[in-house]
């Protein structure tokens, strides 16, 4: 009986405890986290994660839900604190608690927080993966903040993957939701992503009146940080603009406004417009000052993105100051880079450098691959249906106004709507009473107006093709007079040649014969000597005079220099003004094999030659570079360009690569409709060649 009554009593008496002490451990736990919380408001974070930590261990050991408070707050430390890693581990364990205590709104802020994490270290298919998860919780849950906040993340890694459409949809989305909760914070950011866009499709003045809507709120706000970054971003507008100046002076404003702040990430962002700025204002060493500034701490935050941006300034400032073995070093590194962490923009930018760096040492067959693997980049980065989604995001946030001409519209087609059906009840009634009539008229009307409009059609065709052989007739009339300038110095030459070889030939060919019918005998030595002296001087002449004969017949003459050739062909193609064109030798005077000389000149006079007949060209620029090795030409025009597949078997091709070939060259044409042309030929020069040398 004592038993029992001591085990009822006892019982009571334990539970009370147990309750008791539960309960003082919830205060515990709760004071802990409130202490940590304003720490964190002083911005102690030292202090605040012992109080963290602390209430974190204490909460594991009983199981308690504030344990999900804990991990989300140590989560938020680590992120101040740029540990990643740490951060990661206590996001996820929050996730796991937050299912378990059926914490949906914590468990929507836990993804969308891992999904930030991962995005910052360019892990952008596990980012996405934690926003989507965190979209669908929103929606089953009718979270529209949660919801909204992963539309935003989710275009904001499509417009970091360069994917427009998909980033502008998204925003759209987005935004729709913040307005309806009238989140004005929220507006401004999609503001702010809407002027980003815009200016990456360098219109500038949209890109800057959407950064002045976001300005005129944080100002209003007084979010100093926030206010920073949109100036930071408004000056990279200004610096595109060619206003250097101005945006020196807001990024200097927005850093002035951050100094007391602990932002590494805001403050590294400026210091790399700020090399971008001075790298555009040509004051390099300025430049290259912030960019060491900026390299040190994107290198500290492990921000390979920005890395890869500094990186291609350098390559751009090295080139500046014509450096060109470091700038190549630079932008091959960013190419690599921007290559692994799928960046098309930083490729472009990298690829488009190789390109201009190897054409200025010389280098054209490398150049010319830089360049077709620019020009596929640019192909993919710009397209039609981003324009077009960009009309539509622009329609949407000027809905008020657009609403209130739809109205009036609305209200024009209802009246026109009720006009055309009045006029079409009266047209019933005159079909009805003279319906015989009205169709003659109307077959007749028909009639005549299609025939007219086929005779005008044809008239304009037969303009059309008038226009098109007139200027046809003017090309032709130009290559022309040029082949027939060219071929009457041809003709001069080779008649000259002939009365060289017929006369002068002759006389000394007579003169040979007469000097051997007095050729002496062995009994007077030195006659003989001399006559042996005079007959070779005679043979000797007798050679030349065929040598310069021929020669002047084939072109090939003695006296050929390529590069006043050339300038002189230059100048016949200047007086038909059918296009810019210029041309850049190195070095001054070439010493080439005159066979060389001369292919190499025939080579370029049918490329002009193709350009005045086919190209339609503006502008043509051709480099011809020379060293110890090989002679490399590089020719572009930005005509229509052609297809290489249909043009192969071309006669001009045919000859031209046939005279390249038989001086063992290569001879590469890049070219596609609307595309424009360029050509890369490269010459070797072999020492056993040298044996000819003229001075070209």
């Amino acid at each position: 009986m004592f038993a029992v009554v001591s085990a009822c009593s006892f019982g009571v008496n334990a539970q009370t405890i147990t309750a008791g002490k539960r309960d003082t451990k919830k205060e515990q736990l709760q004071s802990l986290l409130r202490k940590g919380i304003e720490a964190c408001d002083h911005g102690e974070w030292k202090v605040a994660q012992r109080f963290f930590q602390k209430g974190y261990e204490l909460s594991k050991a009983d199981h308690s839900v504030l344990e999900l408070d804990f991990c989300l707050h140590l989560a938020d430390l680590e992120q101040i604190n740029n540990h990643p890693g740490k951060e990661r581990f206590y996001l996820k364990k929050a996730c796991a608690l937050a299912r378990e205590w059926k914490k949906t709104d914590k468990e929507i802020i836990a993804l969308s927080n891992l999904g930030s994490n991962y995005a910052l270290a360019q892990d952008f298919d596990r980012s996405r993966g934690y926003f989507k998860e965190s979209l669908q919780l929103a929606r089953q849950c009718h979270d529209l903040k949660g919801e909204s906040r992963a539309f935003l993340n989710i275009g904001n890694i499509d417009y970091y993957n360069g994917h427009w459409k998909d980033a502008v949809s998204n925003y759209v989305e987005s935004a729709a939701i913040k307005e309806q909760l009238n989140d004005q914070e929220g507006i401004a950011m999609i503001h702010n992503n809407i002027a980003t866009i815009y200016r990456e499709q360098k219109r500038y003045k949209k890109s800057l009146e959407y950064y002045l809507k976001t300005t005129r709120y944080y100002e209003r706000s007084g979010d100093s940080v926030l206010l920073a970054e949109t100036w930071i971003n408004t000056a990279i507008v200004y610096i595109f603009m060619g206003e250097k100046d101005t945006a020196i002076d807001l990024l200097n404003k927005a850093l002035h406004c951050i100094r007391n702040e602990k932002l590494p990430e805001t403050t590294l962002i400026a210091h790399t417009n700020l090399a971008f700025a001075y790298t555009e204002k040509r004051s390099y060493k300025q430049a290259l000052h912030y960019l060491n500034i900026a390299e040190n701490a994107a290198k500290q935050q492990q921000d390979l993105h920005t890395l890869t941006v500094i990186t291609n300034l350098y390559g751009a400032n090295w080139f500046y100051l014509k450096k060109y073995p470091k700038a190549i070093l630079y932008y091959t590194q960013s190419y690599e880079s921007g290559k692994a962490l799928g960046l098309l923009k930083e490729q472009q930018k990298a690829l488009f450098g190789l390109y201009e760096t190897e054409q200025r040492t010389g280098h054209f067959q490398q150049a010319l691959m830089w360049h077709e693997r620019y020009t596929a980049i640019t192909d993919s980065l710009f397209n039609t249906e981003n324009q077009q989604q960009l009309a539509e995001l622009e329609e949407k946030y000027d809905a008020q106004q657009k609403a209130q001409k739809i109205t009036r519209l609305s209200a024009r087609n209802k009246a026109v709507s009720l006009q055309q059906k009045l006029t079409a009840n009266q047209l019933k009634l005159s079909v009805m009473s003279g319906a015989l009539v009205l169709i003659g008229i109307i077959f007749l009307s028909v009639f005549f107006y299609q025939r007219s409009r086929q005779q005008r059609a044809l008239l304009a065709g037969v303009k059309l093709r008038h226009n098109e052989q007139v200027n046809q007739l003017m090309n032709e009339q130009e290559i022309n007079l040029l082949e027939t300038t060219i071929a009457a110095e041809q003709n001069e030459r080779k008649k000259l040649a002939k009365d060289i070889h017929d006369n002068l030939g002759s006389y000394l060919a007579t003169l040979k014969y007469q000097h051997e019918v007095v050729k002496p005998g062995a009994e007077n030595p030195k006659l003989l000597q001399h006559y042996s002296t005079t007959a070779k001087l005679i043979s000797d002449a007798c050679a030349e005079v065929r040598t310069i004969s021929h020669q002047m017949a084939t072109g090939f003459n003695v006296h050929f220099s390529l590069v006043p050739a050339i300038n002189e062909l230059i100048q016949r193609i200047h007086s038909t003004s059918q296009f810019n064109l210029q041309w850049y030798h190195f070095p001054d005077q070439l010493q080439l094999p005159r066979e060389t000389a001369v292919s190499i000149y025939k080579v370029i006079q049918e490329l002009l030659s193709n350009v005045l007949k086919h190209a339609r060209a503006k502008k043509v620029e051709f480099h011809l570079h020379q060293n110890p090795d090989e002679i490399n030409i590089l020719f572009e025009d930005d005509g229509i360009g052609f297809n290489q597949v249909a043009a192969s078997e071309g006669m001009g091709l045919l000859n031209m690569r046939e005279r390249i070939d038989q001086l063992n060259g290569t001879f590469e044409i890049n070219s596609r409709p609307s595309g424009g042309t360029t050509i890369v030929i490269i010459v070797p020069l072999k020492p056993e060649n040298y044996d000819s040398l003229t001075d070209s």
